[in-house]
């Protein structure tokens, strides 16, 4: 979420509670915190608090557009010392490895109302922030590499999907977080899933090649991520969805609706769902033949029914909006 420059990238917040919002701003962090008042509507902050509340026992979009208010009041009120803390960057300078990456400088703030005013005040805490979770692996012979240790390239999906460089090699790096653990623990386990049945070479999925670890919490190393190859794709048409649907051959169509029947098929003989299916998810390679990638779950309006979330024939029918998609006849 984009409010200015401001980056809104996570909320914390309960019913009757206070609300945590973290934001990026030019690679630093900043974690501010909205604290009940009493009464609620004494206080801009307190106001807000009441209508989250509010909205989280009504319909989905009230809840957003509440949060939505949050973070323009936050952002608005803190813009001028997050520049001052922050200063401008290079749009294009990253850190140099992983670990710079996920742990950027931090500061803590909280709401206040000062004369009728939203202003943010600084609790100076201010440290290195992390959010990794580790994932279940179990016994793994994949080599394993230390978030210093990998450089990252490009952020391809905000800090936790990056293209990065191990051992001189382009890889694509998935990070467990708070707020990703789940989906990379899926496809984690999906990839693994392949590796073991000995197929990686013949299915048109990514292939996992390694892990990544880091200290967290008690000390100890734990798995805190995934490195797969990483697929090179033109950048006007890097998924099926951005293809020239126009300009491309009815043969070409024909032949990338095949190899994503095919592909989802082998998958289902070795029993994983590919899950979220939609041509978003199906990369064109520089050969123009697809990859199937996204095994974290979940599900599309549109591309499957959330009834069919997560089965074989949400998969199918995900297989057939991309043959209507493409304009190309079942078969």
């Amino acid at each position: 979420m984009e409010h200015s420059i401001c980056a809104v990238v996570g909320y914390r917040y309960g019913i009757e509670s206070e609300c945590t919002l973290e934001i990026e701003y030019n690679q630093k962090s900043f974690r501010v915190r909205l604290i009940p008042s009493t009464p609620l509507q004494d206080t801009i902050e307190g106001t807000l608090l009441s209508k989250l509340d509010t909205a989280q026992g009504a319909a989905e979009e009230d809840e957003d557009e509440v949060l939505e208010e949050i973070a323009d009041v936050v952002c608005e009120a803190g813009l001028p010392q997050f520049a001052r803390l922050a200063p401008p960057i290079s749009q294009r300078l990253l850190p140099t490895d992983l670990h710079s990456l996920l742990n950027p400088e931090t500061f803590d703030f909280k709401l206040v109302t000062v004369d009728g005013r939203a202003q943010l005040d600084q609790q100076y805490t201010q440290g290195q922030e992390t959010d990794l979770s580790p994932l279940a692996t179990a016994t793994s012979l994949l080599p394993s590499f230390a978030l210093k240790e990998i450089q990252v390239l490009e952020r391809l999906q905000g800090k936790h999907i990056t293209k990065v460089l191990v051992d001189g090699q382009e890889r694509c790096c998935k990070i467990s977080s708070r707020l990703t653990q789940a989906a990379v623990q899926r496809e984690f386990n999906c990839l693994t899933q392949i590796l073991a049945a000995n197929v990686e070479s013949l299915i048109r999925v990514p292939k996992l090649v390694g892990l990544v670890y880091a200290t967290i919490d008690d000390g100890n190393s734990q798995v805190v991520g995934i490195i797969e190859e990483y697929i090179h794709s033109p950048v006007c048409t890097s998924t099926l969805r951005r293809i020239d649907k126009q300009n491309a051959t009815q043969l070409q169509k024909v032949k990338w609706a095949d190899q994503v029947r095919q592909t989802v098929a082998d998958l289902h003989r070795i029993e994983i769902v590919w899950g979220d299916g939609k041509a978003d998810n199906v990369l064109l390679d520089v050969n123009e033949d697809v990859w199937l990638i996204d095994f974290g779950g979940g599900w599309t309006p549109g591309w499957v029914d959330e009834l069919l979330a997560g089965t074989i024939e949400g998969d199918l029918q995900a297989v057939e909006k991309i043959d209507c998609f493409l304009g190309v006849e079942k078969h």
